[in-house]
Parts: C-alpha cells; structure tokens; sequence
C-alpha cells in the first residue's frame, strides 16, 4: 500500500533581526526540508533550523517544504516584513 500521507511540518517562531530570519521547525524523520527552494540539513528527529536573508525591502514571504520518500509534501508560507539598514 502506497504512503500518501504528507509528512506534518512544525515550525517555530520565525526570528527576525532586519533582513535575517531563522526559521526552525520539525518534519517527520527522514523527510526532505526545503526552505526557499535550498535543501536544508536535518537532525536524525526531523528537526531543522536555517538562516535565511531577503533582500527586497517590505513584505514577503519565507517557503517551508517538506517532502517524504514517497513523494508527499507539505507546504507552509511564513509572511515576515523586510528591513535593511
């Protein structure tokens, strides 16, 4: 029988300091975390955590995926306001 359940994906809160946030969460154990399209190193538990920096002043968005062995994803948006010094 074919797994199609996606993996469930935690996040905790997303830290901001101006343009950097960090964004940190769980997935399932073995499952493959994406965070705006760049592969990011998971713990043996599932969990992650990665810094990401946005350029572009203002309102965006931050892209967590989640991704099983077989294929089922999980997708959250995180809205965070950008400011450069």
């Amino acid at each position: 029988e074919k797994d199609t359940t996606p993996p469930e994906l935690d996040l905790a809160d997303v830290k901001s300091y101006g343009s950097i946030f960090i964004v940190g969460g769980r997935s399932e154990p073995g499952a493959r975390i994406e965070i705006n399209g760049e592969q990011v190193k998971t713990e043996a538990d599932g969990s992650f955590t990665k810094t990401v920096q946005l350029s572009k002043d203002g309102w965006s968005f931050i892209e967590i995926r989640a991704r099983d062995a077989s294929g089922n994803e999980t997708l959250r948006r995180h809205r965070v306001f950008v400011e450069n010094p």
